[in-house]
């Protein structure tokens, strides 16, 4: 396959990918050189090339996206799914341009990101060897396939088992010790499995919208803080079906803000988030009361890539001129 597309097709996975907290950029060309090792059993080099500043294999994937920007601007990815398998992911799907089509099918397991694991420049490696069950883990977290039942309730019967016993030692504990199981209790919840087309409440602030168009890294803003939830599930006696309910409906929930304005808010209870967000002066997107986006993290990257194939300038944009853009990419996809 054309290094081009497979570029193509690693932007796809890697655009839902940066709502997990622990992602991070090396992800992208690390799922690069996983699916270029296996769909055309080649093996690249990996070196610093010192007059970019980057990994030979980043410089890679980076003109092959340029390229399709300059000669490929009809080429989609017009269907994907993901199935976990013996050996790793089992990656399927179809590309299209002017009405071209082709489809793929290839499996990355762990043996295609070893070689990244150890490769040190700058005190600084491509990937740790505890990421690579990362990477392919949040692969399959994020894209809401029916395995992902299974890999939730195995960390969800995990967490509710041990909460038990914690509660426990909570009750008893001063104000110092709760507030450290708090923040415990909090992480492993943030932690479980978020299928990003089903915990994404649809909005974002106008900044986040701003910087996403930017390519800029956005943030997940729980509309339920950590600590808050995990307050509750220690204070009550949660069974595993009340907190499988609450954590479908209520923890898993998210919007996007900006790194800053993420820090503004942590201290904000549920009940109250939209004040918060007014009393800080973030302003959400789209300003309507049920977002098109709800339970669809799809529709929104192809509104943020709308966005960034119209050249949108993603430094001034207004809150008006952004709902302008919505419309018209709704009438276009038809809804």
């Amino acid at each position: 396959m054309e290094l081009y597309k497979i570029a193509l097709i690693t932007s796809r996975i890697y655009e839902n990918l940066t709502s997990v907290y622990r992602c991070r950029r090396e992800w992208q060309f690390s799922i690069y050189y996983a699916i270029t090792r296996s769909v055309n059993n080649s093996y690249p080099d990996l070196y610093w090339k010192s007059k970019y500043g980057q990994w030979n294999i980043d410089h890679q994937f980076r003109g092959n996206i340029s390229n399709i920007r300059k000669k490929h601007k009809g080429l989609e990815v017009d269907k994907i799914s993901f199935k976990s398998v013996q050996k790793g992911i089992e990656i399927k799907g179809k590309l299209k341009e002017n009405k071209v089509t082709e489809n793929f099918k290839f499996i990355i397991g762990p043996e295609h990101l070893y070689p990244l694991v150890g490769k040190y420049v700058n005190n600084r490696s491509i990937l740790f060897d505890f990421e690579i069950d990362e990477i392919l883990g949040s692969i399959i977290e994020v894209e809401g396939d029916s395995s992902i039942s299974k890999h939730a309730d195995d960390k969800i019967e995990t967490l509710v088992a041990l909460l038990g016993p914690v509660r426990n030692v909570y009750h008893q504990s001063s104000r110092t010790g709760k507030n450290l199981i708090e923040t415990i209790v909090g992480a492993s919840i943030f932690y479980l499995p978020h299928p990003v087309n089903k915990c994404f409440n649809g909005f974002c602030s106008i900044e986040a919208l701003k910087e996403a168009i930017k390519e800029e890294r956005i943030v997940r803003e729980h509309i339920t803080p950590r600590k808050y939830a995990a307050r509750e599930v220690l204070a009550a006696n949660y069974d595993l079906g009340n907190f499988r309910l609450h954590f479908s409906e209520r923890f898993s929930k998210f919007m996007y803000l900006t790194p800053n304005e993420n820090k503004k808010t942590v201290n904000f209870k549920e009940s109250n988030h939209d004040k918060a967000l007014l009393k800080k002066k973030i302003k959400k997107f789209p300003v309507i009361k049920i977002s098109p986006f709800n339970n669809n993290h799809t529709l929104f990257r192809q509104f943020i890539n709308y966005c960034i194939a119209g050249k949108v300038n993603g430094e001034n944009l207004t809150i008006e001129e952004a709902g302008i853009l919505l419309e018209e990419f709704l009438n276009r996809q038809g809804i």
